[in-house]
């Protein structure tokens, strides 16, 4: 139903095996997603939290809640997920993934989150649908950046939230 843009009934659903199985984190994680898709994030952060609660080492669960958290302005607790990741996961480009965002979150230069993100897309060859949300973040900082040739720009010099709004896109629910 969610990739068939059926979005009610892919609620429904997912309520339904919410419970049928309430200690099941991929369920809460895809009802995240799909509350995301539809624009309602705040109960998109809610769930993606519930499924970190019940499994802690759902990594992309915590770097959708990053990504959540940093649309919502909430970016101690988006760098508190990224280090989770950065310091917990096996899995590379994940971890790429999350240390471009984190520099985008800390003041650092552009340059150095586009350099991790592009890594993380090199290396990732398992989930395409994550690619294309780093595509789009990619694409957002080179809209709304110089050329690279200015490598001391740091987001206070630009609006870096508007490079998180992938939420609007179909991107993210390709990945589930």
């Amino acid at each position: 139903a969610s990739q068939a843009k059926e979005h009610f009934a892919a609620l429904d659903y997912l309520h339904k095996s919410i419970d049928l199985s309430p200690d099941n984190a991929n369920s809460y994680f895809l009802l995240a997603a799909e509350h995301a898709e539809i624009g309602l994030f705040d109960r998109a952060i809610v769930e993606m939290q519930k499924a970190i609660e019940l499994e802690p080492t759902l990594y992309i669960a915590r770097f959708q809640l990053s990504l959540l958290l940093i649309q919502a302005q909430q970016e101690p607790e988006a760098q508190h997920q990224l280090q989770v990741i950065i310091e917990n996961s096996q899995d590379e480009p994940l971890i790429h993934f999350s240390r471009g965002l984190m520099a985008l979150t800390n003041d650092q230069a552009f340059v150095d989150a586009r350099a991790e993100l592009q890594k993380g897309l090199e290396l990732n060859t398992q989930n395409p649908g994550l690619n294309s949300c780093i595509t789009a973040i990619l694409e957002s900082l080179d809209r709304s950046n110089p050329p690279p040739e200015q490598p001391t720009e740091t987001k206070a010099d630009s609006d870096y939230g508007s490079v998180l709004r992938v939420y609007k896109t179909d991107t993210f629910e390709e990945e589930n």
